[in-house]
């Protein structure tokens, strides 16, 4: 049997579902976990027509005559020397194409030349759609070129080109390129190029007809298959149980419609076809396999467009669950500060949902991110490492391969595993698609959500579809809202609710623009509780499909805000608790007891171990955070376990600042009630470090009197310094953490900026 489940259809009108549901009423759903995905496909038939999909563009004197590329009008023309193509102009110069040849950004993933300069010091990659211009609104960030005689390549990922995403050439195609190479204005400019190549993830220089590797459809991300039109691939599934398949289909290259054939050899299965539409987006499908001997089945890609090519991802073997384990739902609230919550003890009553699913579960009080600011702090909560040890603190980094995320931890564990992320620096620009067997970036739900900070509406309903297409599976979902981020932009009909509640909260001491104070304040009191309205509307979901007791729901924020607290505004601005101190709800029915309260100081990178700790997974040995969950097992007011507790591990908070100041960092130590914060050099040189201010936050949470010269706290303060500088020369648990060289295109750079990234 053979059933169609339209997940992840993120554009336009949302999903279609057509999967009939299992878990309905107030029986638990079977739980269902994936045992395999690693299928081995091999060829069984590759295609007729191998041409391959990446063009290469030589320059010798013969190639020269297509005109495919040239030099701008007006501008000087290109020669041809020692089979390379060579510009020369003063200030800058311009190759353009190319000309006459499609260049499909479905079929090519990467642009690459190979190139030698003189005097010019930057690239700058700009597009164009099919029958438009040139505009500045379609071009990359300038990129810096390498010096010397000596011959380069570069590469362009053109999935670095977001801005293409939302705009016509999306739908149209790009129909010419042009570098820009620039130097300073008197500079003489000379340009060398031998060769430039459209590169295709999916061409297999083996000539099996597919490749494997990251697939991407509509902002959805999928681990899988790609096959040329033509091809069939072979699998032997496992005898045994009932088992599933699970699996995605898109098709890319083509406008006409592609078919997928799938069969068995031994007839126990007929033949099947699935339709695949040219520009849809995934489609899922589920293939139930009857138990008993193994099974060989066949995959075919059929089209009458012989570049058209099968997208087939997420490939996942499923199996009944002998420990069947609950469920997560980790959902991170962006810019959220505990104190703004009634939760936690806030005058505005813009969490009411959350009280209640505090009062069902625990609530931490003392808890810290690792930084003020949401690419490092997310890093540290889907990887249990602190900011120094993944070391991804900047726009240009990302988290290493090799840091065990908790995606692939439970993945591990035979979790299906998703994501629904809103901001880019808590997804794959990050590196933080680690683990996920679906990954929804930003752009999956329209190019105009990423400027709106309402998000956690964007992603309400493709999270419900994807759950009641899941529902009786063992399933890892995270979620990230960027409401209640600045700018802020709530529903007036909220504003006006929690205006009519009458309470409020008086300007701190000293604010210099009180009217802003006031306007900020409630505009980003009525994005908390537009959010909470949503978590709401989720939770109500959960009851539906029956999921609630069987899924440990993990709400926190990823950071705090300011608001005039100590002289700034939003955040990325200190460690003051106002940008580091955050909530942390967990609730589990049946083994977190309801209502408790833990004070026991907690950072953002114990939040992992302590989500596999409740589900019963052993924690990577590589992570540094604390497995937390004893503390929750007691009833409320029970003394916690004895050995691990309290806290003596100090806890580490780091930010590296960049525009619109000049790079610098900060770090603090906090061994509670001890917070001391400390400015270190851009490269975390342990000798640079200086102790800027201290802070007894039992007596002084609001961080207003520095205490650093007292006499008598010298040993305190020469301890918390020798931890952050032991930390700081321990360095990242990678050191070669890869630097993310992609340029930004405008759209980002439009997105970094609205956001507070960027000035």
């Amino acid at each position: 049997m053979i059933r169609r489940v339209h997940a992840f259809r993120l554009a336009g009108a949302g999903l279609l579902l057509l999967a009939a549901l299992s878990a309905c009423g107030d029986s638990a759903p079977a739980r269902w976990a994936v045992v395999r995905r690693d299928i081995a496909w091999q060829t069984a038939a590759p295609p007729t027509d191998r041409t391959p999909l990446t063009q290469v563009f030589a320059f010798d004197d013969a190639a020269s005559a297509d005109g495919a590329w040239r030099a701008a009008p007006g501008a000087p023309p290109a020669s041809w020397q020692d089979g390379a193509i060579v510009l020369a102009g003063t200030g800058q110069v311009d190759l353009l194409g190319p000309r006459g040849v499609p260049l499909d950004l479905e079929l090519h993933q990467r642009f690459a030349l190979r190139l030698r300069t003189r005097g010019a010091t930057s690239l700058a990659v700009h597009w164009r759609a099919a029958g438009a211009a040139f505009s500045p609104g379609r071009s990359t960030s300038e990129m810096p070129l390498p010096t010397g005689a000596e011959w380069q390549t570069l590469t362009l990922n053109f999935a670095a080109l977001r801005g293409i995403r939302g705009e016509a050439d999306a739908e149209d195609g790009v129909e010419e390129l042009r570098l820009r190479f620039r130097g300073a204005p008197d500079a003489e400019i000379r340009v060398e190029v031998d060769q430039i190549a459209l590169l295709s993830d999916f061409d297999d220089p083996a000539g099996r007809g597919f490749a494997q590797g990251s697939l991407q459809r509509a902002g959805v991300l999928r681990q899988g298959l790609a096959l040329r039109a033509g091809t069939t691939l072979a699998a032997e599934l496992p005898g045994g149980s009932e088992r599933r398949l699970r699996f995605a289909l898109a098709a890319a290259g083509t406008r006409a419609p592609l078919s997928a054939v799938l069969s068995s050899t031994s007839g126990r299965l007929p033949a099947r076809t699935f339709s695949v539409q040219p520009g849809a987006p995934w489609s899922e499908e589920i293939l139930e396999v009857p138990g008993g001997e193994p099974l060989h089945l066949e995959l075919r890609a059929e089209s009458e467009d012989a570049r058209a090519v099968l997208l087939v991802g997420s490939l996942l073997l499923l199996e009944p669950s002998t420990t069947p384990r609950p469920n997560l739902l980790l959902y991170v609230e962006d810019t959220l500060r505990a104190d703004r919550l009634s939760t936690f003890g806030g005058d505005l009553p813009t969490d009411p949902w959350l009280s209640a699913c505090a009062a069902q579960g625990a609530l931490f009080t003392r808890a810290w991110s690792t930084s003020s600011w949401t690419r490092p702090a997310i890093s540290s909560i889907l990887t249990g490492l602190d900011a120094v040890a993944h070391g991804n603190g900047v726009h240009t980094r990302r988290v290493p391969d090799a840091a065990v995320t908790l995606a692939e931890a439970l993945a591990d564990a035979g979790y299906v595993t998703a994501s629904f992320v809103t901001n880019y620096h808590a997804g794959a620009w990050a590196g933080l698609q680690q683990g996920f067997d679906a990954q929804a970036e930003p752009a999956a739900f329209g190019a105009a959500a990423i400027h709106s900070t309402l998000t956690s509406a964007a992603i309400a309903g493709p999270l419900d579809d994807f759950l009641r297409a899941h529902a009786d599976e063992q399933v890892f979902v995270f979620a990230h809202s960027l409401d209640p981020h600045a700018p802020y932009e709530p529903p007036i009909d909220l504003q006006l609710q929690l205006a009519r509640a009458g309470a409020s909260q008086p300007p701190p001491a000293g604010v210099a623009d009180a009217s802003r104070w006031e306007r900020d304040s409630q505009a980003y009191a009525a994005e908390i509780l537009h959010n909470d309205g949503q978590l709401a509307r989720l939770d109500a979901t959960l009851g539906a499909l029956a999921l609630r007791d069987a899924t440990l729901f993990a709400f926190v924020a990823d950071h705090g805000e300011q608001f005039a607290d100590h002289g700034a505004w939003e955040h990325r601005q200190s460690l003051h608790e106002e940008e580091t101190r955050v909530p942390v709800v967990l609730r589990l029915p049946g083994r977190i007891a309801p209502g408790q309260r833990v004070d026991e100081p907690a950072s953002l990178r114990d939040l992992a171990p302590t989500l596999l700790g409740l589900l019963g997974v052993e924690p990577p040995a590589s992570w540094q955070g604390r497995d937390l969950s004893p503390l929750l097992a007691s009833p409320p007011g029970a003394p916690p376990p004895a050995g691990a507790w309290p806290r003596s591990e100090p806890l580490l908070l780091d930010v590296t600042y960049e525009e619109p100041r000049a790079v610098q960092r900060d770090v603090a130590v906090v061994l509670w009630p001890w917070k001391l914060i400390a400015a270190v050099d851009a490269a975390g040189d342990p000798a640079s470090l200086r102790a800027t201010a201290l802070h007894d936050l039992s007596l002084d949470p609001g961080e207003r009197t520095n205490m650093l010269g007292r006499a008598d706290l010298a040993e305190e303060v020469a301890a918390l310094l020798a931890v952050a500088r032991e930390r700081l020369a321990r360095g990242p648990v990678a050191p070669g953490a890869e630097a993310n060289a992609e340029p930004m295109d405008p759209a980002l750079l439009e997105w970094m900026r609205a956001m507070g990234y960027l000035r």
